[in-house]
């Protein structure tokens, strides 16, 4: 007798439904079991439940059948909303019927063993909607395998598919033959695991001779993809692949040959997209029968002169694969049609590390993302309330300057939010309200290196918006990221084929792999030869005038020569735009002079009418404008905190604190401004005129309040 009891696991269906008309299954939790639908059932809908191991094996017990899983055949103008789907060893979900559903669920940890197919979600269903929904950390090659023409696989977040490389062969959206023609837009597939981003397949023995006999018309934009391997890989016809953004490892491979097909893509074009490696054919001519003496060698085409597009059978044996030459890019797509950017996410995104794909200058008019005023598409489940946000939670290293984005994903039903922000010594938050569904907002410059606490509530009492409140926080970067120049163009040419490609080459890079150069920063080591020569980027040495959004880099230059001429070089905006002309360079990012805080008056206006103007801003809730950030810092509070607002703050809360402060040694000479030491008013009175009198003499010494407090000696001065 055996002296260990083993358990395996077991599961079956604690219910079939057959031939129903709309037969709803809403909010419930089961483990170990699930449901199937056979025959027909129209309008059969699934909401607001839980499924956990809904697909089980019994292998253990003997049975080395697939899994039993949860099935739904034949629903028609059904719906699955709302849902979660965790642990199912096979596929969790196998769904089928004309103009089906699928919104705002969640798939995570399934396909433990995957014995009943690649795929997490079976689904075919033409002129179905795929939208909303969320897959992470899936076992299963494949995320959904679609089938049905005229479908819309929209928003949808797809990440870490295959998550323990049990197979292969498979991607995050995988396209079969029947469901090429539908479209697919505003999704992220990322960071795949030997599993592609969006797939488009075909039958390698199915005779190919027009559009129809392949995958076709497949309507592919604003999508982002990236991950090493995580490929928008394309086999088929007549696709229109526009406005996506490809980078960090994935490529776009169009596949022109597979199997007896040859020659796909002839009628496909791709156009407006961002790019980080060129467009790649690929697949071969079979290597045919030499038909004429000149074509001896492999750099022979096919064609009137050439030899037969045909598998070579001289040795009585058809090639398994075509072993001619490689087919070229499609005729239709050229490769100034889409921009090739070799840092496409370190310079040309404004914080692609935080998922903040918003085009900078060189990259616009390209890519997946506009940089709207207050919209960010973000893909993925909905809940009752805000939800993912942008950065995410717990984020570090964000960028402080004026580009910075907050993004979140809004409920499905409520389209007006308040938004608040703050950060240690900031004196009030700052405030935003979103209307009409915005989801977008833009803060302005923020302090360095500091934790930032936001928050998204609900406008209560408006229709929809029941949901909690909900904070996050990220925390700032310490340096101001090194960026490069604009673009330039390269011209490669080979013996078949010439190839005209825009591409925008960083100047300066780190040299050494890895997160060495990280760590040596962190370290306070770039002053080293060695880490300056092989992390010049991370060092921040990287030294060019830097043209704010909107201004050419050779309109920069001629300002930045004119400040210099003029002696300006040390006004806040020439410390900014001028690095290389005014010769800042020599100053790590982080010793840079700050600019001091105040409004600039627009040309044409006085100071006087830029305060009112400044103030209806402020009134209006316009202040995320970029002409606001730039001459209203003082009146919509985009100041980073200074000293003064610290001590002013815990004034007013009454706190007793000493505060003290140094005079900072600065090249041109300074009144005394000891004022602080004659002060003998109660502390709230006492912070509030220092408060005041630091601003006046700031602005008009162009020094920064911190560095009037105390005296020009460097006196410590207690308050």
């Amino acid at each position: 007798k055996p002296s260990v009891r083993l358990w395996g696991r077991h599961g079956d269906y604690f219910l079939n439904v057959k031939g129903s008309d709309k037969f709803t299954v809403r909010g419930i939790k089961t483990f170990a079991t699930c449901f199937k639908a056979e025959q027909t059932n129209q309008n059969f809908s699934i909401e607001d439940s839980t499924f956990l191991y809904a697909s089980v094996s019994s292998w253990l017990l003997g049975d080395h059948g697939m899994a039993r899983g949860m099935v739904i055949s034949g629903a028609h103008d059904g719906s699955f909303t709302n849902n979660v789907w965790m642990y199912a060893e096979g596929t969790a979900l196998d769904a089928s019927g004309f103009r089906m559903t699928m919104t705002d669920n969640l798939f995570k940890y399934n396909g433990i063993y995957s014995n009943d197919g690649p795929q997490t979600i079976k689904w075919s269903s033409v002129n179905g909607t795929v939208s909303h929904n969320s897959l992470e950390w899936n076992g299963h090659v494949t995320g959904w395998k679609l089938m049905g023409e005229g479908q819309l696989i929209t928003k949808n977040d797809v990440q870490h598919q295959n998550w323990g490389k049990c197979l292969h062969d498979g991607a995050g959206i995988h396209v079969q033959m029947s469901a090429g023609a539908s479209e697919f837009s505003y999704n992220w597939v990322r960071n795949g695991h030997k599993s592609l981003g969006i797939r488009f397949d075909t039958a390698k023995t199915s005779p190919f001779t027009k559009p129809e006999d392949v995958g076709h018309d497949a309507q592919v934009h604003h999508n982002v993809i990236w991950g090493r391997g995580t490929n928008l890989a394309m086999k088929g016809e007549r696709m229109t692949v526009k406005s996506n953004t490809i980078f960090g490892g994935s490529l776009f491979s169009l596949i022109r040959a597979f199997g007896v097909q040859q020659g796909m893509h002839k009628l496909t074009t791709a156009s407006k997209n961002a790019l980080d490696t060129q467009v790649l054919p690929r697949g071969k001519h079979w290597s045919g029968r030499r038909r004429t003496p000149g074509c001896q060698n492999t750099e022979c085409l096919p064609g009137a002169n050439g030899w037969k597009n045909e598998p070579d059978d001289e040795t009585k044996q058809k090639e398994p694969r075509p072993q001619g030459v490689e087919w070229p890019l499609p005729p239709k797509i050229k490769p100034a049609d889409n921009l090739i950017y070799a840092d496409l996410c370190w310079d040309g995104l404004i914080d692609c590390q935080h998922h903040d794909f918003r085009p900078l200058s060189p990259v616009t008019g390209n890519g997946a993302y506009e940089d709207s005023s207050d919209t960010y598409w973000l893909p993925g489940r909905r809940h009752a309330g805000p939800s993912s946000p942008m950065p995410e939670d717990g984020a570090v290293e964000v960028i402080f300057d004026a580009r910075v984005g907050l993004a979140f994903v809004p409920s499905a039903t409520c389209k007006t939010h308040r938004l608040s922000l703050t950060w240690p010594g900031r004196k009030g938050p700052k405030k935003r309200t979103l209307k009409n569904g915005a989801n977008l907002w833009k803060p302005g410059r923020l302090p360095k290196n500091t934790l930032i606490t936001w928050t998204a509530a609900p406008a209560a009492g408006e229709p929809g918006c029941g949901g909690a409140p909900v904070s996050w926080t990220f925390t700032t970067a310490q340096n101001k990221r090194t960026s490069t120049i604009p673009a330039t163009t390269t011209t490669t040419t080979t013996t078949t084929t010439t190839k005209t490609t825009t591409t925008i080459a960083p100047p300066c890079a780190d040299s050494r792999q890895g997160s060495w150069c990280t760590t040596k920063a962190s370290e306070g080591k770039c002053s080293r030869n060695n880490v300056k020569n092989g992390c010049a980027k991370t060092c921040g040495l990287c030294c060019q005038d830097e043209a704010p959004e909107g201004v050419t880099a050779a309109k920069n230059k001629v300002w930045c020569e004119k400040k210099k001429s003029n002696g300006q070089c040390h006004i806040p905006q020439a410390v900014l735009r001028c690095k290389k002309s005014c010769n800042h360079c020599s100053l790590p990012t982080e010793e840079l002079p700050e600019p001091p805080c105040s409004d600039v008056p627009q040309s044409g206006l006085t100071a006087a009418e830029n305060v009112q103007w400044c103030q209806q801003m402020k009134d209006d809730e316009k202040c995320y404008l970029s002409s606001a950030e730039v001459h209203c810092q003082l009146t919509c509070e985009l100041c980073p905190p200074s000293l003064v607002a610290v001590v002013s703050e815990a004034a007013g809360a009454g706190r007793v604190q000493q505060v003290r402060a140094h005079a900072h040694d600065i090249e041109k000479p300074r009144r005394k401004v000891g004022f602080l030491q004659r002060i003998t008013h109660d502390a709230k009175s006492m912070l509030q005129l220092a408060a005041a009198t630091a601003r006046s003499l700031a602005y008009s010494s162009s020094l920064t309040e911190d560095e009037v407090i105390g005296d020009q000696t460097g006196k410590v001065v207690e308050l």
